[in-house]
């Protein structure tokens, strides 16, 4: 499926959260973030590998780690909501990673987390497949660290060679878009994705809490999202997700954002449909065909009283009416599912 997500991995790892968040953004094709928390640092090894399947992806792109737009403080607060008590970068530079203090509050104790750099590799999970849908991430556990950390972060900034994910179903009017994100699901899981696991002595690993955000334009209609998992619906900060992106700056427009959480499940499924309307080319040239067919409908009870019986009623037709039936003929040409058959048809026709 192509919005089957699936987190892999050879350790016995704690998926404790994992965030996905969509960005349609006007100007650019889609960006995906995918991050990841991992439980109890303490207890795993220095060196830590990841496999995400993300099917979205058909080629090999740029992805890279989000740690030094993270250890921004108002960064951090941008994504995740919360104000850190203090941002330490690990070795004395920010591009190692950083470590993240959070104040409890009321009777919550302190947390502390590595935002690890992570070094990302694509491969595909066939040897002769073009298509590179597995994202491979490697980090690190500093041993120093050990008991002063609780978990382990890492986010990526994953670009997309189509304007979104979700599929598209195309009306007259109107564009619906179908975001079905679904995470660790077993029953579905690709031949291909299972000889990749089994190859490479991988297993799925639980996630307690995922996440999924998706962020649109705002002249987008929700027409359908699950109430028990949608949290809120708000606007998205632009002057925050500038600041946050800088090389996505220019996207133009107001946005609005769906946060969707679920927990302590074996897999999880998001289903989120959105609706936006279309007035283009297309459904002007509808409008012109509707009107020239009723034009000559109400015309047709005239020329019927004067046609001549003793004449061809083809040599009686005005010429006007043959130009608005090759316009009519035109429009159902371009504008309904025809225009596949009669291609079809004059290719075989022509040999083609």
């Amino acid at each position: 499926m192509k919005n089957s997500i699936y987190v892999l991995a050879e350790q016995e790892l704690q998926v404790e959260k994992l965030h996905l968040c969509t960005w349609d953004l006007r100007n650019h094709n889609t960006y995906v973030e995918v991050g990841v928390s991992i439980a109890n640092a303490e207890v795993l090894p220095k060196s830590m590998t990841l496999y995400l399947v993300l099917p979205f992806l058909s080629k090999v792109c740029s992805i890279r780690s989000l740690h030094e737009e993270l250890h921004d403080n108002d960064n951090y607060k941008f994504i995740f909501n919360e104000i850190p008590e203090n941002v330490r970068a690990l070795g004395g530079s920010k591009h190692n990673g950083s470590i993240v203090t959070l104040s409890g509050a009321g009777d919550a104790k302190q947390r502390t987390h590595l935002i690890a750099n992570a070094t990302v590799t694509q491969q595909a999970a066939k040897a002769d497949s073009e298509t590179k849908q597995i994202v491979k991430v490697t980090f690190d556990n500093p041993e120093d660290l050990r008991g002063t950390v609780g978990h382990l972060y890492v986010r990526l900034l994953i670009p997309c060679s189509s304007t979104t994910i979700a599929e598209v179903i195309s009306g007259i009017a109107k564009r619906t878009y179908i975001f079905d994100v679904k995470i660790n699901e077993a029953r579905n899981i690709p031949d291909e994705v299972l000889d990749f696991q089994s190859q490479h002595d991988l297993r799925r690993r639980p996630v307690a809490t995922a996440y999924c955000l998706h962020c649109v334009p705002d002249n987008y209609e929700i027409s359908f999202s699950d109430g028990s998992k949608l949290k809120n619906i708000r606007k998205l900060e632009k002057s925050a997700f500038q600041r946050y992106l800088p090389e996505l700056r220019n996207i133009g427009g107001e946005y609005i954002i769906t946060f969707i959480k679920q927990k302590d499940q074996d897999s999880y499924s998001f289903f989120t449909t959105f609706n936006r309307e279309v007035v283009g080319n297309k459904q002007l040239f509808v409008a012109v065909v509707i009107s020239l067919l009723c034009n000559l409908l109400f015309a047709f009870s005239a020329f019927r009283k004067e046609l001549d019986a003793e004449k061809s009623l083809m040599e009686q037709i005005p010429p006007e009416w043959w130009v608005a039936l090759g316009v009519i003929l035109l429009g159902l040409l371009i504008c309904l599912p025809i225009k596949g058959w009669f291609l079809r048809l004059w290719n075989k026709w022509t040999g083609k």
